[in-house]
């Protein structure tokens, strides 16, 4: 399956290596030319270019890919390239939809309310927000039984020691 991902930051270097793991056809995009470098190492195909701009897209071949991952640290580049790449996808594709999934920094872009409203008018289909997922592991882990100690680090900060079963 193709997947491309847009970002070959820490983030996008990791997912395409766990995605190239499983035997997936990855293109990786980033302007960076340090980031670019960095993934040459991974067995994927790398592309210098900004998945902003629709002719780095196309020249990603998004339009024959299964999935669009954007994972760069802007929120608005993210949801931006998701939707490029989703009408790309569509003018080649008719009657297809390309699965979108989108790390998205800011909670308040994908609060509950939003969330159906952020596909409409993004394009993304899914959405990360590892703010939002550190919280709800924070959130069980007070619940969990199994906490050992919950160390105050001050600013309203806490590390918690639990014992996974």
């Amino acid at each position: 399956m193709r997947i491309v991902i847009g970002g070959a930051g820490e983030v996008g270097r990791k997912v395409a290596k766990s995605l190239r793991g499983e035997g997936n056809d990855i293109i990786l995009v980033d302007p960076d030319p340090v980031a670019i470098k960095e993934a040459q190492a991974l067995d994927v195909m790398v592309l210098q270019g900004d998945v902003t701009r629709r002719e780095t897209l196309k020249e990603s071949l998004v339009s024959k890919a299964a999935i669009y991952i954007a994972c760069t640290e802007r929120d608005e580049i993210n949801l931006l390239s998701c939707s490029l790449a989703r009408d790309l996808y569509e003018q080649e594709n008719e009657g297809k939809s390309l699965m979108t999934i989108a790390r998205v920094h800011d909670p308040g872009l994908v609060e509950e309310e939003s969330v159906a409203d952020l596909e409409r008018w993004s394009g993304v289909k899914h959405h990360v927000c590892p703010d939002l997922l550190v919280i709800e592991d924070l959130k069980a882990g007070v619940k969990a039984s199994s906490m050992r100690e919950v160390l105050a680090m001050g600013a309203d900060s806490w590390v918690a020691v639990v014992e996974v079963t």
